[in-house]
């Protein structure tokens, strides 16, 4: 019996690709460009490099543009600011620091290189065969090009230019379908440390919501709070969050900055009035105390098919000390499903997770998270609910490196490494939100 994947509207596979974007095709120069950037560039943390970048001039004379033309930052760099960073990268926004003017791009020139050649930015280096995960367009092979080469000419300016607006707040959307709540007050982001975790329940909202089948966030911090997942917690039933992470199984919606808003197709997510309704809010210190609240915005329309979850991974893997390992869990399903959302979880020492699809027809990536960021988890909203036929083994699959050069490792002699509920122990755990079909 052959088995195939279809996209849960009338949309065939692939037709959410752009031309531009890297695939597994044929190897071309953009293709070569970032696979080698993948390959020998690593994601730094905390600004700290995990491997060396001496090869880097090398990538640059593959990604130089034509030695007739002259880029400088107005004519050529501004206006990929314009389009693929500045809606982060501006005055008030989201995104550590602006990128709006000459000087302010100059500044941060290398770093600018660096995470556009590793896929960093825009926000999300996850990449999907299937599915759309982010609404912002990535670098295509013209845009690398003409930023290694203005960096190897110096940084040139060109001709002054004014500096790129500050992009409008956005404004949630009103209905009588949806509720726009603000939420967390009192709440607080630490003002150290690494990372920060902050839950809290929502007392008020669960007579309000009956079906959820909308979910999206105005962090009043910005600048600080990462991802925010909402949970439901059913009469009878622990809390949902605990220190190892989602609990097995529990009905959630996932919120980050620069992916998709969580959206159920045709399905919805039951919250009784008897429900209890709790955030998750993961945070980047900044230095000084921050708020954990914002602006919630749900939609409560009644549809006719209930979400379920599913959550993947184990709790007793054990990687000994200078090993690296591949941890799985695979999930054959005995049922067709439209596939909505994945939140992966896992802590320090992960540096890579991959989703994927198995059917007679071969394999194909439903997100891979080229290098993980415990600091900044994403939220893998499907912009379309992937069908996924009877037969299919879902496969999760997380790279641990447990080595003193591991992804994120802080000490030089690394230990035995296990799940626990220690920021220096691992998670392996993937929730999958879908609907039987």
């Amino acid at each position: 019996m052959q088995f195939y994947f279809e996209l849960a509207s009338t949309s065939k596979i692939g037709s959410n690709k752009n031309e531009n974007t890297f695939d597994r095709g044929a190897p071309t120069l953009d293709r070569s460009l970032f696979l080698l950037s993948k390959g020998l560039i690593v994601q730094n943390r905390g600004m700290r490099l995990t491997r060396w970048l001496w090869w880097t001039p090398s990538i640059v004379i593959l990604g130089a543009a034509s030695p007739t033309e002259q880029v400088d930052f107005g004519k050529d760099i501004r206006p990929i600011l314009a389009q693929k960073c500045v809606p982060c990268h501006s005055e008030g926004g989201s995104g550590p620091f602006a990128l709006q003017t000459f000087a302010q791009a100059r500044k941060r020139g290398d770093l600018i290189r660096l995470v556009s050649l590793t896929g960093q930015m825009p926000p999300t280096d996850a990449r999907s065969d299937l599915v759309s995960l982010t609404p912002h367009q990535p670098l295509i092979g013209t845009e690398l090009r003409t930023i290694q080469e203005w960096f190897r000419l110096g940084m040139p300016e060109g001709a002054k230019t004014k500096p790129l607006p500050t992009p409008e707040k956005r404004k949630p959307f009103v209905s009588d379908h949806v509720v726009v709540a603000q939420v967390g007050k009192g709440q607080a982001i630490p003002s150290e440390g690494r990372s920060a975790t902050v839950v809290y329940p929502i007392n008020s909202l669960s007579g309000q919501v009956g079906y959820l089948g909308y979910f999206s966030f105005q962090p009043d911090a910005p600048k600080a709070v990462r991802q925010v997942v909402l949970a439901v917690q059913r009469p009878g039933q622990q809390p949902p969050f605990t220190q190892t992470g989602l609990r097995p199984g529990t009905s959630y919606a996932v919120w980050s900055d620069g992916f998709n808003p969580w959206q159920s197709g045709s399905g919805y997510i039951s919250v009784e009035k008897e429900d209890r309704l709790w955030l998750r809010v993961i945070a980047v210190p900044t230095g000084k105390p921050e708020p954990a609240s914002g602006l919630m915005t749900f939609g409560r329309e009644y549809r006719s098919d209930k979400v379920q979850t599913k959550t993947m991974g184990n709790d007793t893997f054990v990687v000994e000390a200078e090993k690296i390992v591949t941890l799985r869990d695979e999930w054959v399903l005995d049922q067709d499903i439209d596939l909505i959302s994945i939140l992966p979880e896992a802590r320090f020492v992960t540096d890579q997770v991959r989703f994927i699809a198995k059917s007679g027809t071969g394999e194909k990536l439903v997100a891979m998270v080229h290098t993980w960021d415990a600091t900044w988890p994403g939220a893998y909203n499907f912009a379309k609910p992937l069908r996924l036929r009877k037969g299919t083994s879902l496969i999760y699959e997380a790279s641990v490196p447990n080595t003193k050069h591991g992804h994120a490792a802080e000490d030089e002699k690394s230990q035995t490494l296990r799940f626990g509920p220690r920021s220096t122990d691992e998670l392996f755990s993937c929730h999958i939100n879908y609907i039987p079909r």
